[in-house]
């Protein structure tokens, strides 16, 4: 009849307006607790920067993820991420997100920006869905890729891990220098040419005889 087909078209749109309005509904979103700053806070972080971070994360009270800790047992090793390319929690990513060198923040993260995120894919979640995460991040370091402060700073890194090499290169150049790198080449086998010199003092001695 007219009539039930009325209601039943009042009740699809009523369905309809439900579920609209459920779909528009505003998920969680990122609650920051600032636990520290200090009194220079000049060096800020920004996406693309490297960051150095030690953090803790914790659900419902119990740790799910923290650093390790350093090979001689002082400390925790900072986690070194590229902010803004996705290596840790998005949640974790926003609040780190204009953090300067020294402060610490409290992130409250919501689930679709925790281990719920649909961009990512996590092999094995410590938590079960749908669940708020809870992150104590500390920022320690911050180095700036494009500036000249960090061209020097990461010149001077390499320059200091290969020191094996500079002492060998400056040790070949003292050697030759001094005149004592030709001497140790003669007491080499096989390169102060004596083999040589023995074949023409054995050459020099069958010429004789003949």
């Amino acid at each position: 009849t007219p009539a039930s087909f009325t209601m039943s078209v009042q009740c699809a749109v009523v369905t309809l307006l439900v579920a609209t309005a459920a779909a528009k509904k505003p998920r969680g979103e990122l609650q920051l607790k600032i636990l520290d700053v200090p009194d220079d806070c000049s060096d800020v972080a920004e996406r693309g920067d490297i960051v150095y971070i030690i953090h803790e994360g914790y659900h419902k009270g119990t740790k799910i993820d923290e650093n390790p800790d350093l090979p001689d047992g002082s400390g925790p090793e900072p986690l070194k991420i590229r902010l803004g390319k996705g290596r840790v929690l998005a949640g974790m990513e926003q609040a780190i997100d204009g953090m300067c060198v020294g402060a610490q923040v409290e992130a409250k993260i919501p689930p679709h920006l925790a281990f719920d995120d649909p961009t990512k894919n996590f092999q094995n979640k410590p938590v079960p869905p749908k669940s708020w995460v809870t992150y104590k991040i500390r920022v320690v370091r911050i180095d700036h890729p494009g500036t000249l402060a960090f061209f020097f700073k990461d010149l001077i890194t390499s320059m200091t891990n290969l020191w094996p090499l500079w002492l060998i290169f400056v040790g070949f150049l003292y050697l030759r220098h001094s005149g004592h790198l030709s001497g140790l080449i003669g007491k080499l086998p096989g390169l102060s040419g004596g083999g040589d010199d023995k074949k023409k003092a054995k050459k020099r001695k069958a010429s004789k005889r003949d």
